[in-house]
């Protein structure tokens, strides 16, 4: 193992330190983690719900189509919105740290950032495509499954590291969330 100093000098050693720290936070916060799987898997049941099954005879019909767009849209929008507040939420939590951490030379802010997200947005991609994965089978959309939750996951991704960038910005938790939506 390395001592605290010789990681201030070695980026990788800080990353790796940095990593391990982001996922143990993640991992020891279980009741956010099945709370976001929860809602995740209810919300896509919710919406398969509203919106029903489309093609149950086999049959494309034109009179779907605002339907499917509308279940696309607001799918697409509540996963967006799901990885991103997560991201400005605990980002803006652990700021005070970082720049306490910071100050004293500990790590480069590449090196928290790279972590951070290697750490965290697996589970958002992840939640995503279970979203998408779920409306693809309870709505029976014609899209392959694996193409809708990919698509799902990186609309995610893109939001949650949108939240990140709005975190790093933005001076306190409340302007961040507000900054956010």
């Amino acid at each position: 193992k390395h001592s605290r100093a010789a990681c201030a000098l070695n980026p990788w050693c800080a990353f790796v330190l940095l990593w391990r720290r982001a996922w143990m936070q993640m991992c020891r916060d279980s009741v956010t983690n099945f709370a976001r799987f929860g809602a995740t898997v209810g919300l896509a049941l919710i919406f398969g719900a509203q919106f029903g099954k489309f093609d149950s005879k086999g049959i494309l019909e034109a009179s779907t189509v605002s339907s499917r767009v509308g279940l696309l849209s607001f799918g697409g929008i509540s996963m967006a919105f799901i990885g991103e507040m997560r991201a400005l939420d605990r980002f803006a939590k652990e700021k005070k740290v970082i720049w306490r951490e910071r100050a004293a030379s500990q790590y480069s802010g590449i090196a928290y950032l790279m972590a951070k997200v290697l750490a965290e947005l697996p589970s958002d991609a992840f939640l995503a495509g279970l979203f998408g994965a779920v409306i693809h089978f309870q709505c029976t959309l014609r899209a392959p499954a694996t193409e809708l939750a990919g698509i799902c996951a990186l609309v995610a991704l893109t939001c949650a590291s949108l939240g990140l960038a709005i975190g790093a910005l933005v001076p306190n938790s409340e302007r961040a969330m507000t900054a956010g939506v």
